[in-house]
């Protein structure tokens, strides 16, 4: 199986990082990295590395430039000759466009698959690509895939909507749970782990360490936005926050772990209306409260493990409330039997059967 991943394997986690983890206890799985400059290439060295059982990551050299317009075509096309040369002839069982910037081989992929993790045109802007392109893929991949999957209900109904022959597939995002937690003392904090950027209200911040409660932030900032980065400036320098960068994953789960609440601050906008948030499952998997904005995906989990709450002065008093309120040994174990439910490998699965409907007798 070919994934064609939206993110650098040596970049922060992220939903392709943790599907393809899944998928290679099923099917071996090389991961296409998005192509890099030649200008970089004295970091990461192009070609193909074993990272996992099952799991090879190809990483793929091309000219500066290559998500400007005329440019494009050149880097999928260095992309398509690398993957050609280590395939060695071999035809994947599928291929997997996991990416808002990757066009589905049009023959020769095995079975196309399309699994859409964002609203990619909403979100464009904030990732610094043209709207117009990226929905122009978007359509194309709509077109040419034979399943469609994503990870929320308001974007299976968009994609549905531009193709409705498919029946698309909903496969949202998941978590996995330790085997043991760290035994931690839990300070008096509330975590926010995850890209520092547009999705976030920071007057939802603001107002957690205006109730009294330090902030512990892991993550890089990519922020575009003079605005945002102006609000980003400010909350970084106050002395309650303690902003920690890009933390090593094998870090993460100690930091998380010593945290009282896990928080998820979205602005409430179209894209995040149509995302489904890593970080919720990820607290839940190590047994911490959650408060998050109100989002359509925690209606499709359907639990009451997660505080929501409307207004910055709401989402402060639960945070306050969550992280005062003595530990519960039974209440952390429903968090992570709910989170274990919801297990990236059963993610895979459901995944590996639905395109195995497609091409029955796949490596199962």
């Amino acid at each position: 199986m070919v994934l064609w991943a939206g993110n650098p394997w040596d970049g922060l986690p992220a939903t392709d990082h943790h599907l393809a983890r899944a998928l290679a206890a099923f099917v071996d799985v090389i991961w296409v990295d998005p192509p890099l400059s030649v200008l970089n290439t004295r970091r990461v060295v192009p070609g193909l590395d074993q990272v996992a059982d099952g799991l090879q990551v190809l990483r793929v050299s091309t000219v500066p430039g290559a998500s400007r317009s005329g440019l494009r075509q050149v880097a999928e096309a260095s992309q398509r000759a690398a993957l050609a040369a280590v395939s060695k002839g071999r035809r994947p069982w599928a291929s997997i466009a996991a990416s808002p910037r990757v066009s589905l081989p049009s023959r020769g992929a095995g079975v196309r698959v399309l699994h859409v993790t964002d609203d990619w045109v909403a979100g464009a802007p904030m990732m610094g690509l043209d709207a117009g392109w990226i929905e122009q893929v978007l359509r194309r991949n709509v077109r040419t895939a034979e399943v469609v999957s994503a990870v929320s209900v308001d974007l299976a109904q968009l994609l549905q909507r531009m193709n409705p022959r498919h029946l698309v597939q909903i496969i949202p995002n998941a978590a996995t749970v330790p085997d043991e937690v760290p035994t931690v003392q839990r300070e008096r904090v509330a975590v926010l782990v995850g890209q520092l950027n547009e999705r976030l209200d920071v007057d939802l911040l603001d107002a957690i360490v205006d109730a009294g409660v330090p902030l512990r932030i892991l993550g890089p900032r990519t922020e575009r936005e003079p605005e945002q980065k102006a609000r980003l400036d400010a909350l970084l320098a106050r002395p309650e926050v303690d902003w920690r960068g890009p933390v090593a994953h094998a870090e993460v789960v100690g930091l998380l772990a010593s945290s009282a609440v896990g928080i998820t601050p979205y602005a409430v906008n179209d894209f995040n209306r149509a995302s489904f948030p890593l970080k919720t499952l990820e607290y839940l998997a190590l047994g911490l409260p959650a408060v998050s904005t109100r989002l359509d995906s925690l209606d499709w989990l359907g639990t009451d493990l997660v505080d929501v709450a409307d207004s910055p002065s709401d989402f402060a008093e639960l945070v306050r409330r969550r992280a005062e309120e003595p530990r519960d040994e039974a209440l952390e174990a429903r968090r992570r039997a709910f989170a274990d439910e919801h297990s990236w490998r059963a993610r895979a699965e459901q995944l590996v059967a639905v395109i195995e409907q497609r091409s029955p007798g796949a490596p199962v």
